[in-house]
């Protein structure tokens, strides 16, 4: 719970820096970027795996696509017009509750 209010606190506080770093990737040289790339997927794994710890029955590619999933939302939490902390709130709930749904069972759709 902590690792996820402090990426929320994160990307309220300097989402704008994380969009201008994300335009700006591409200008980089190829050495900054493979460097980039590398810390992008420390994260990646870190978050995978706390994410295994809590949901063990899922694969690790499940974990990997969960984590860049979240990613995406918290980075447009920037987006929005709210205040900060129903945006907060709501992000921690949608990041909880993507989360922990990965690899869930879910009845069949009733055919019509």
């Amino acid at each position: 719970e902590r690792l996820i209010d402090a990426a929320i606190e994160l990307q309220l506080r300097n989402g704008n820096l994380r969009d201008v770093f994300v335009q700006s990737y591409r200008s980089l040289d190829d050495d900054a970027r493979r460097r980039v790339a590398r810390i992008e997927r420390v994260r990646t794994a870190e978050w995978a795996h706390v994410l295994l710890e809590v949901r063990p029955g899922i694969s690790d590619e499940e974990a990997r696509a969960a984590v860049h999933m979240v990613d995406g939302m918290l980075r447009s939490v920037t987006t929005l017009a709210m205040d900060r902390e129903t945006l907060a709130r709501v992000a921690k709930d949608m990041v909880f509750g993507g989360l922990l749904s990965v690899g869930i069972t879910r009845p069949a759709a009733e055919a019509s």
